[in-house]
């Protein structure tokens, strides 16, 4: 009795989803002797119970036949029997007719697909089947390389610096033996001034000479530069698909600077000059209620630019190929370093005196960026650009102190206190480097913090908050050379000036641990900024100067953690508030 009421109450349940249909019944019904043949309609399946269905089919059968009683309890269970045959034929048609239904629609599923797939633009697409930039895979070889594969690739690069060093050789030799030539002739004709027609003949072929061959050159060094990216990127391309450095790379000889680094040896002259700078690092809190941790160094340097070149004289190759690979694994990461170089008004500075920094980018091709020449002209036509904005809507009088020689607008030349930037993947330590237009003032005169320097100095570590550039090298002085002028109440005067605008601009921009990078959009930072400025101070400073600096930095900036002091020449009594460490 309960296994047909379950089986009842589940044909009735499993019946609701069934459509209902109208279906007649039919049967001959026999008691003894007696025949009676019963027909009626009823739709099934019914959300009634079965009992309920069985009395109404039983009222419609009698209302029809008048059946006597000895009927009444066969044609009950005839109808029972009828209406759950009847339901599971229709149960298992709908189920049928449901499995036919879903395989057709499965194929037709396909088949939109596939054409919707053929008719999908995907953005990744139109740069060829998903290919990656180049930067994208430098990034993930940087990452994913083993140590073999990356000493290959700073052992090419230094290849492809032996190589245009050597071009850069040849031809300053040409240019220097024509300059000498001129000059000779330029003393000759003040000698033999009877002779001046001829001499000055032969000054024209000279020039004409120097021009082609700085033309000549110039097309070397850009075939070589072309042919040196191409093999670099081939080599990047291929460790990113294969991780194998291509074999016409790999069976190159290794660069020879690297061989002769073996036995190589300091000179005792750059030994000494080394022993006389001095360089000392702090740890600093920096912030009114929510402090955030940096680190400070205050270090001696004859120019910010000495170390910048990618491959330098380094008698240790071990030294020389840490450093280089330092440089490849955060050159698109979010821990660049940067530099502030202090330039004149003209945007091509470097470009027209040829100066020490631009004389280092020359040595090595650029590989990833433009090279420093193209983004300086890039510079000056910007500039010119944004004067022409500057002119409409320069004001009268501006609340910063603008020196004497910007009064007289000029339209190609950059405004003291503009900032420019370029970028770089072949110096050493550096990514970025800050252009700084400075005066000559700066060297003589007193400034004040609403100095048109120092708001640019803001937008440096503005720029650099922004863009994620946790190591600044910045000159302390606003100065690279110390000149007679440049007394110690002078320096003090202007190293507390500048200590204190550059902790106002880091607890502005540098203490705000929770924002969006710029460079990677929507990923959140968890971590608080950690920054390293580098304070550097011309190296003709005397050590009593640089000792009061330094007290007065730690004055200024609450410095109460173990400072950390490096030099190589005589060691100095400590002060007892401060650790002194070897």
């Amino acid at each position: 009795m309960i296994e047909s009421t379950c089986t009842e109450v589940a044909h009735v349940s499993s019946s609701l989803e069934i459509p209902p249909e109208l279906c007649q019944f039919e049967k001959e019904i026999q008691v003894g002797p007696f025949k009676k043949n019963v027909v009626f309609e009823w739709t099934i399946p019914s959300e009634e119970p079965l009992d309920v269905q069985i009395v109404h089919c039983f009222d419609i059968a009698m209302r029809k036949e008048r059946l006597p009683i000895p009927f009444f309890e066969p044609l009950k269970a005839a109808i029972k029997e009828w209406i759950l045959r009847e339901e599971y034929r229709l149960e298992l048609e709908n189920t049928k007719a449901r499995r036919e239904a879903e395989s057709i629609d499965w194929k037709k599923n396909i088949l939109d697909f596939k054409s919707m797939i053929s008719e999908l633009k995907f953005v990744n697409d139109e740069r060829g089947e998903k290919e990656m930039t180049f930067d994208e895979k430098f990034r993930f070889v940087m990452e994913n390389a083993n140590s073999e594969n990356l000493r290959m690739i700073v052992s090419k690069e230094a290849k492809m610096n032996e190589e245009r060093v050597a071009l850069l050789r040849a031809r300053d030799f040409e240019l220097e033996r024509l300059t000498k030539a001129c000059e000779a002739a330029v003393n000759e004709s003040l000698v033999k001034r009877s002779e001046m027609e001829e001499t000055s003949y032969n000054l024209t072929v000279l020039n004409e000479k120097m021009k082609q061959v700085n033309a000549n050159y110039h097309l070397q060094l850009l075939a070589l530069s072309e042919r040196q990216k191409t093999e670099y990127r081939e080599m990047v391309t291929s460790l990113f698909e294969t991780d194998q450095v291509p074999d016409y790379i790999r069976t190159e000889s290794p660069p020879a600077s690297l061989i002769r680094k073996v036995s190589g040896a300091p000179s005792v002259s750059s030994s000494k000059l080394t022993n006389q700078l001095r360089d000392e690092s702090f740890t600093t809190h920096i912030g009114s209620q929510v402090k955030t941790t940096h680190n400070a160094r205050i270090s001696q340097a004859n120019s910010l630019v000495d170390k910048l070149s990618a491959f330098c004289d380094d008698p240790n190759p071990d030294h020389d190929f840490s450093q280089r690979l330092n440089t490849l694994m955060k050159l698109y990461s979010s821990d660049l370093s940067a530099t502030v170089l202090l330039v004149e008004r003209d945007p091509l500075f470097h470009l027209h005196n040829r100066t020490p920094f631009f004389r280092i980018c020359e040595r090595t091709t650029e590989l990833h960026f433009d090279d420093l020449e193209t983004q300086l002209k890039d510079t000056g036509r910007q500039t010119d650009e944004i004067n022409r904005i500057r002119k409409n809507d320069l004001p009268e009088s501006t609340s910063y102190d603008l020196p004497d020689p910007c009064s007289k607008f000029d339209m190609t030349l950059c405004e003291v206190g503009d900032v420019y930037v370029t970028k770089h993947s072949n110096l050493n330590n550096v990514h970025v480097v800050f252009h700084l237009v400075v005066d000559k003032t700066l060297e003589t005169e007193e400034i004040t913090s609403r100095n048109a320097v120092l708001l640019g100095v803001r937008k440096i570590f503005q720029t650099a908050s922004a863009y994620t550039i946790r190591h600044l090298t910045f000159p302390l002085l606003l100065v690279e050379q110390m000149t007679e002028n440049m007394t110690v109440q002078w320096c003090l005067r202007r190293t507390d000036l500048v200590f204190k605008c550059i902790k106002g601009f880091m607890m502005e921009f540098c203490s705000n641990a929770d924002r969006t990078s710029i460079l990677f959009p929507g990923s959140r930072e968890q971590i608080q900024a950690h920054y390293t400025i580098n304070f550097m101070l011309p190296a003709k400073l005397s050590h009593s100067v640089y000792n009061q600096i330094v007290d007065q930095f730690v004055s200024l900036y609450n410095v109460r953690m173990t400072k950390m002091e490096g030099k190589l020449g005589s060691e100095e009594e400590s002060k007892p508030k401060k650790k002194k460490e070897k």
